[in-house]
């Protein structure tokens, strides 16, 4: 298995006992949304990627992004990023 995006959160998913459908409603993804990525072999928009780590905040954005570092944030990091992409994601226009 190829190691880009969509194959690690598929490992954070399967690590954390989660399902497609259940990333979906809880992220407030679009359905289908990482079923076609997957099937693309493409990672997710920037608002997608944004309401997967506010929502699991264990998960390490820089691991998910480049496959770098733990899977696993810090509970340093989490706390930090959690406030941080909190405030970004509410500023954020929507169009």
């Amino acid at each position: 298995m190829e190691d880009n995006f969509i194959s690690r959160l598929g490992k954070y998913m399967a690590y954390a006992g989660l399902n497609d459908n259940k990333v979906t409603v809880q992220c407030g993804l679009a359905i289908g949304a990482i079923n076609s990525a997957r099937k693309r072999n493409k990672g997710l928009s920037y608002d997608n990627i944004a309401k997967v780590l506010c929502v699991y905040k264990d998960l390490n954005a820089r691991w998910l992004l480049t496959g770098e570092g733990d899977m696993l944030a810090s509970e340093t990091v989490q706390s930090a990023l959690s406030d941080s992409f909190q405030d970004n994601l509410l500023a954020a226009p929507v169009y």
